[in-house]
């Protein structure tokens, strides 16, 4: 194994985002796989991904809107959180 240079994304948390009420997602350093069903939510962990990072980037097209709160919690918290290594 190789010694790695700088930090990686290790962990992303997510809660009451679209279908991603209480999830969290451990990050492999070369390459992380997402599998599952249609609609089990593995666009909607890539689209929290996104507004996680870049949400002051003002080329971006996405913007968090209150419909993306989950279904049955609108007036709970939506947070991201992210682990680096």
């Amino acid at each position: 194994m190789s010694e790695r240079a700088g930090m990686f994304l290790s962990r992303l948390t997510i809660e009451n985002f679209r279908s991603c009420r209480d999830a969290g997602i451990d990050l492999e350093p070369d390459i992380t796989l997402l599998v599952g069903e249609n609609n089990a939510g593995k666009s909607n962990v890539i689209e929290a991904l996104r507004l996680a990072t870049t949400p002051l980037n003002p080329k971006s097209t996405r913007w968090f809107d209150e419909s993306d709160r989950s279904h049955g919690r609108e007036h709970e918290v939506v947070s991201f959180g992210l682990e680096l290594q």
